[in-house]
């Protein structure tokens, strides 16, 4: 899947933004689900190829309850480095599930993202 959205504009610059993917496993087996993350922060004028993107692969083991929803809590951070306050925010996310690092036996749903990044406090 491929998102895109804007830096949020009360994002407070110096800060990392997280993707947190929300899935279930569709058996109960234990294996490590393969990810694939790439992700990059464009602004105007910028040239849009593959070394604009920054690879993340990362594992993360199934529960072992068919169907229990999990997070992938802060795998796929994008460093404040990284982004630009007028930029937008471009990623992909995947199950690598020919990678050698994925072991589990099953399906995996993606049911919802939470984006979470730091914003200015409104009084």
């Amino acid at each position: 899947m491929r998102y895109s959205f804007p830096v949020p504009d009360d994002w407070i610059a110096g800060t990392d933004i997280i993707i947190e993917a929300y899935w279930t496993p569709s058996n109960t087996n234990t294996g490590n689900v393969g990810w694939t993350f790439e992700h990059a922060a464009l602004g105007s004028g910028d040239i849009v190829n593959s070394t604009a993107f920054t690879t993340i692969n990362a594992t993360q083991a199934a529960s072992g309850i068919d169907s229990q929803l999990t997070t992938t809590g802060t795998l796929f951070t994008i460093p404040n480095t990284n982004i630009a306050s007028d930029g937008m925010i471009n990623f992909r996310l995947n199950r690598n599930g020919a990678a050698a690092f994925d072991t589990f036996t099953g399906n995996v749903n993606i049911h919802m993202l939470k984006i979470r990044y730091t914003g200015k406090k409104v009084l």
